[in-house]
């Protein structure tokens, strides 16, 4: 269902007809090419590691994508201070004469973005109203003559701010010289505000594995679990360390291959060679570090597997080479990516690409998820309160804690949204639309999804693990209620009927096992879970706890 209704056939259609039939044709292509390379630069901002790279990724998609042709990125600090920029379609004299052009202060930052001049998400300034005098010295006064524009004046200025989570500035997106001459309308804005909602998110990914990257607890964590096949290799180039992510990318066990010269994973000694020539060349202009190489290793079963392998060499205190690391990315998730959006292009349709893209997606947002489980675990830990406690940064480690609990509430959002758009594409789901850029129409995702769940009871004393549980089963669908202990469980369980109890074994008051029985004795038809952090133990057998 797309809201639109069919006319007669009968109408006859004249020569003003076809000349608007052909706009929208081409106003559909066009949009349909905004949010088609919208989605190319979201895939690269997952790959690419460098904030850097991310804004001027940003700002290049921008110039390319949107209807202006120069766009300045502007990242502040906590007290609205410049601390970053990126630009594109800017000349070298015309970034040059930026980088001189003094700073706005803070506090006139803060007046641009005023209700008075905001258009959608965005804030318009008039040259000629009082805020555009006052910029009328800062920025870079375009070459093109005013004759070309419509209504936009040259030394207008339009501003998107760059929202992180709870509505805090990150920062500003300026463009200005539009292609159409034009002011800008909320419809006219909806892409640009796009690319500005995925700057917002990069940044804050790149600012929280900053802060997280500083503790070795963090690392160890990132090396054991990171997707990515991390690798180290002796002088003599046998493999030492060999990660999860390498285990799952190429099918060898650490145990398997260790000791094995690395040429296994290159098929050929001279292809390790070649890359061992090209981390020594400083190809990158620094001997001794091979960034985002892009190659094909093997697995233990002979698959081809395409890589982009970023290589250092490690020394010791004397200089002398001790081995190298390596970080190889896994690229048949974006070669595949990559095929079908050229299919989807071909085909004129973004039905195939939305799935593959939820796809994607939902496989790094598991990821997500897994990664802040076992980080959110390993900071309660009591040996890791006890040493920051020590070391009289309790504080900071809470908030790492709560944290890593808003990113995993987030994504638990994000990937029920793609769940849902990914089920409409999949099923054929009839949808209805509204209005989304001129005469396109998307779908609206926002009403129920049909799914009808249960009541579940969440029994544990661990706070994080409640409310990870209760969001995703929430979203799913089912009724959820929580109680941080068994007392509370059993409490709960008597005065009222629940279809499942979820269950942790280890908790004060009462434990999984008394919980079971009790759910037992009042509701033999509500089903019991007991989970538990200490993996497998005769004692935590169902039978002991029905008996």
């Amino acid at each position: 269902m797309n809201g639109e209704s069919s006319g007669s056939s009968d109408t006859p259609r004249g020569p003003d007809d076809g000349k608007r039939s052909r706009r929208a044709d081409d106003d559909r292509r066009r949009s349909a090419h905004q949010v088609a390379h919208l989605f190319r630069i979201s895939a690269q901002l997952l790959v690419a590691q460098d904030l850097d790279e991310q804004l001027r990724l940003v700002a290049r998609g921008i110039v390319i994508a949107c209807n202006y042709r120069r766009c300045v990125i502007t990242l502040f600090d906590d007290d609205w201070n410049v601390w970053k920029r990126a630009y594109a379609g800017l000349t070298v004299e015309e970034a040059e004469a930026l980088e001189d052009t003094p700073s706005l202060e803070p506090e006139t930052r803060r007046r641009v973005l005023n209700e008075r001049y905001r258009i959608g998400n965005s804030y318009f300034i008039p040259h000629e109203s009082d805020m555009g005098v006052q910029l009328s010295d800062v920025g870079v006064s375009t070459s093109r003559p005013e004759s070309e524009f419509v209504d936009w004046h040259p030394e207008d200025f339009l501003f998107v701010p760059l929202r992180g989570k709870e509505e805090k500035i990150l920062g500003t997106i300026s463009v200005d010289d539009p292609l159409d001459g034009l002011r800008p309308t909320p419809e006219s804005l909806t892409i640009l505000e796009l690319f500005a909602r995925e700057a917002a998110f990069a940044i804050e990914q790149s600012l929280l594995l900053r802060e997280l990257s500083r503790t070795r607890g963090y690392l160890e964590n990132v090396v054991t679990n990171s997707a990515d096949a991390i690798v180290t290799t002796d002088p003599e180039g046998k493999i030492g360390l060999f990660n999860q992510g390498a285990e799952k990318m190429f099918g060898w066990t650490q145990e398997e291959i260790s000791g094995k010269s690395v040429v296994v994973l290159y098929g050929s000694a001279e292809e390790a060679r070649a890359n061992m020539k090209r981390l020594m060349a400083a190809e990158d202009g620094e001997a001794g570090r091979l960034h985002g190489h892009e190659t094909v290793l093997l697995a233990k079963d002979g698959e081809e597997i395409p890589v982009a392998v970023s290589i250092s060499a490690l020394y010791g205190p004397e200089g002398e080479f001790l081995g190298t690391v390596g970080i190889s990315r896994d690229l048949r998730p974006w070669k595949r990516l990559e095929k079908e959006m050229r299919a989807a292009e071909k085909a004129s349709t973004v039905a195939e690409l939305a799935a593959t893209l939820c796809h994607e997606i939902n496989n790094f947002l598991e990821e997500i998820l897994s990664a802040g489980q076992i980080s959110l675990l390993t900071l309660d830990m009591d040996e890791f309160r006890k040493m920051y406690g020590d070391a009289g940064k309790a504080k900071e480690l809470e908030k790492e804690i709560e944290r890593l609990k808003v990113i995993s509430r987030e994504t638990l959002k994000i990937a029920a949204l793609t769940a849902k758009l990914q089920r409409t594409a999949d099923d054929g789901v009839v949808y209805e639309t509204k209005e989304y850029v001129g005469d396109i129409q998307m779908a609206d995702l926002s009403g129920p999804d049909g799914v009808s769940g249960g009541r579940i009871l969440i029994a544990d004393d661990r706070e994080y693990i409640r409310e990870f549980l209760k969001d995703f089963l929430v979203l799913e669908g089912f009724d959820v209620e929580t109680a941080e202990d068994g007392r509370e469980a059993l409490k709960k369980v008597g005065g009222d009927h629940y279809d499942l109890v979820l269950s942790d074994i280890k908790m004060p008051h009462k434990n999984g096992y008394e919980v079971f029985a009790g759910v037992r004795a009042k509701d033999p038809d509500t089903k019991v879970i007991l989970m538990t952090a200490y993996g497998y133990d005769p004692s935590h057998s169902i039978v002991k706890a029905s008996g």
